[in-house]
């Protein structure tokens, strides 16, 4: 149920962001919005976080398209979405990896959506 329930709000949150990056002019870097949806899914299957990063990624096009043109040259619009384009790839293929390698060492934290409790006293 906490998996659900975590799912839903990254994509609430990435809807939110969608919102945002589409009433603001193209120049402004709310591109990295969509960044804190891919994060709340560090620990989810491969599936769920490349269909965060499809689907951000592809929310970050239709922005371009959506938001408010400024009159600002348009390759420096480009080159802001496209880097953080690259940003939300990269922490994803971290993300990915690192659980790829904790399920390798048999960690019970990679297959939870919240971290084990540590038995330090």
């Amino acid at each position: 149920m906490k998996r659900i329930l975590i799912i839903l709000l990254a994509l609430v949150l990435t809807a939110a962001a969608f919102i945002f990056d589409n009433w603001t002019p193209q120049l402004f870097a709310q591109g990295l919005l969509y960044l804190f949806p891919a994060l709340l899914l560090r620990h989810e299957p491969v599936a769920v976080q490349g269909g965060m990063a499809a689907l951000t990624v592809s929310m970050i096009v239709l922005g371009y398209f959506n938001s408010p043109p400024t009159g600002f040259m348009d390759p420096y619009i480009i080159l802001n979405r496209a880097l953080s384009v690259l940003v939300i790839l990269v922490v994803v293929v971290l993300q990915i990896d690192r659980r790829a390698a904790a399920l390798r060492l048999g960690d019970p934290a990679a297959t939870s959506p919240t971290p084990a409790p540590s038995g330090g006293a």
